[in-house]
């Protein structure tokens, strides 16, 4: 971040610091800083969603420097991977209008889940995920496999009923990293796509997971891929809802597109 910020500044660029303590600062800090050019997000999936939730309509266009775990904006967007790249983007990059998503009224940008990432989400333990990166999600995955079951949740997806053990609502192609989950699916579309797991213990978790890494999850019989403008999710009382990689409400959930775009700053494409 601060070689980022030093190659901005020897472009002439003019840079406010804003360092967050806890969670929802970033949602406050862009409020202050909608007067800005660009609001620059270093950090993870879940500090974009906190920024995208203190914009003012559109706000200024926004820029991700990652410095997550699985930073999977910075895979959707293809991002640079060097700290000059990225200043570079920031400073002299083009802009992408993309429409988040709303749950419960509140905006995401890649997804939303609830089941079985929800819950491995929720078991993560901080000090753990610092530590060990992605693998803490698997530490905490395997730590409560075995005696937990999911669900059963009821989606309804444009009016069409579906059971499910786990959900993935998503407006992104990838999920956990550079994994495609949703082919069709795309951040400047305006419409939601569903990724519903339907069946549940130990070895079909196994299952899912294995063809997660080898991209071909969506190919699945047991899993259901539908596109849709409004979903529902209702289960049992009290489950977790994961938005962004973070823990963000509970069930029930009421999933839309937001008609106010926002703009991300993209790598310039060069001229054909």
């Amino acid at each position: 971040m601060r070689r980022v910020i030093g190659h901005l500044r020897n472009m002439g660029a003019r840079v406010t610091l804003f360092e967050t303590e806890a969670p929802g600062d970033a949602t406050v800090k862009a409020r202050d800083a909608n007067g800005h050019d660009v609001i620059a997000v270093a950090g993870g999936d879940g500090t974009v969603n906190e920024v995208v939730n203190g914009l003012d309509g559109e706000g200024p266009p926004v820029a991700f420097i990652p410095l997550g775990t699985a930073n999977v904006l910075a895979w959707e967007l293809a991002l640079p991977r060097s700290a000059a790249a990225l200043a570079r983007m920031i400073f002299d990059g083009q802009t992408r209008r993309v429409y988040p998503g709303l749950v419960n009224g509140r905006r995401f940008v890649l997804m939303v889940g609830v089941g079985l990432d929800a819950w491995t989400v929720e078991r993560v333990k901080p000090g753990i995920k610092r530590n060990l990166g992605g693998f803490a999600y698997g530490i905490a995955l395997l730590s409560f496999l075995r005696r937990f079951r999911f669900g059963p949740y009821r989606v309804i997806v444009d009016g069409r009923e579906i059971e499910a053990t786990s959900a993935i609502i998503t407006r992104a192609r990838r999920y956990a990293g550079p994994f495609v989950i949703a082919p069709e699916a795309g951040l400047e579309h305006r419409f939601l796509t569903v990724v519903a797991l339907t069946r549940s213990g130990i070895w079909n978790v196994l299952r899912y997971a294995a063809a997660l890494m080898l991209g071909r999850l969506y190919a699945l019989s047991d899993v259901r891929i539908l596109q849709a403008t409004r979903v529902s999710v209702t289960g049992p009382g009290g489950d977790p809802v994961q938005g962004d990689g973070d823990l963000i409400m509970k069930l029930p959930i009421e999933v839309s597109v937001d008609e106010r775009p926002i703009r991300l700053i993209v790598p310039r494409r060069p001229l054909n």
